[in-house]
């Protein structure tokens, strides 16, 4: 979820059919990393890789879906399954990947990625048509606001990690969520007064967009 906001500018600069065909590429290619690691550092460094392939190919997914189908009826009923197949694909490999594991080892859980990933972004590539240039497009990426978002929530996981095992009152939470809010407040300077094409313009945030956006946050702190 760190990495979805910068997929999403990924896939308004270069266009979902590239971001997603490269997405399940580096899926593939980190996943058959995972599978034939031989050290836990490799094995982190796929794991992470697989991470970031995997907000790349939700952004880029949903944005070749918004591109693909005009607003209305049409865009509703694709974003709904779009949706579905999210849950039902967790649903799944929660399943099937205990079965391999049992059956087959913890690697192939990672192993039989690759062939599915390369098929998968070949489809994607014929499939998808090429985004049309809009005017207005977004010219960059706001490394510093994607650096500092990203930052922030990695600390602010890490000290609620940590909390579990020191406690509430210890150093190792409450330094990270000092660190961790002054992240954010340097997020909303840079995305509010600094930055040419900001990650989130607060300007073009309207009431219904974030009572929306509280919604979701609000599910997805449920789950």
């Amino acid at each position: 979820d760190l990495f979805l906001m910068l997929g999403g500018r990924a896939s308004d600069r270069y266009g979902p059919r590239r971001m997603l065909a490269a997405a399940l590429v580096l899926f593939a290619f980190s996943s058959l990393a995972g599978g034939a690691a031989n050290s836990q550092a490799m094995l982190i460094i796929a794991r992470s890789l697989q991470g970031l392939s995997g907000a790349l190919m939700a952004a880029s997914s949903l944005a070749a879906i918004a591109m693909s189908f005009p607003q209305g009826p049409a865009r509703h009923r694709a974003i709904a399954l779009w949706g579905a197949m999210n849950g039902a694909g967790g649903a799944a490999g929660a399943l099937f990947g205990g079965i391999i594991t049992q059956e087959f080892g913890w690697r192939w859980v990672l192993l039989i990625n690759p062939p599915i990933g390369v098929a998968a972004a070949g489809v994607a590539w014929a499939v998808i048509a090429e985004a049309k240039k809009q005017p207005g497009a977004a010219r960059g990426f706001d490394l510093p606001g994607a650096i500092t978002l990203t930052l922030g929530q990695m600390i602010l996981v890490y000290g609620i990690v940590e909390a579990g095992t020191h406690g509430w009152g210890s150093p190792d939470f409450y330094v990270p969520l000092i660190v961790s809010i002054a992240l954010f407040v340097l997020f909303t300077l840079i995305e509010a007064k600094w930055a040419k094409d900001p990650l989130v313009p607060f300007k073009a945030i309207t009431k219904p967009l974030a009572d929306a956006n509280t919604i979701v946050f609000i599910f997805s702190a449920a789950l």
